[in-house]
């Protein structure tokens, strides 16, 4: 199921990417805009760096400048769904932090819990 639901929502955000490239090149083919992000994602990744940072960015202006599009737009449209797809996520982490930072400190431990039922 989790795998599923990964590449239902990796193809939304190719999808995604495909809509902002279209802003600026209209004839922008749908599988060559999806094939640029899910390379440019998975070469990211592969790069073992936190987010892909530089590899998967590099990489995506490097693949929609080869399909035509000028370096001014090629970097915007990377800087716009970049920010969309992991800056997001990681400003709704952080601000999530500390609430669940003082849930868990709220919570009794499982040692707590253990010598209480074992004693």
């Amino acid at each position: 199921m989790g795998l599923l639901v990964s590449t239902l929502a990796w193809g939304a955000e190719g999808a995604g990417f495909v809509v902002a490239v279209r802003a600026y090149a209209p004839r922008t083919a749908f599988l060559a805009g999806l094939f640029d992000y899910e390379a440019s994602t998975v070469l990211g990744s592969a790069s073992m760096l936190p987010g892909g940072l530089g590899a998967a960015d590099g990489t995506l202006t490097a693949l929609l400048r080869a399909q035509g599009l000028d370096t001014a737009r090629a970097a915007l449209v990377t800087f716009v769904i970049r920010g969309a797809t992991l800056w997001f996520a990681v400003l709704l982490g952080l601000l999530a932090l500390p609430v669940v930072a003082h849930w868990l400190a709220k919570r009794p431990s499982r040692r707590a819990e253990a010598a209480g039922a074992g004693g």
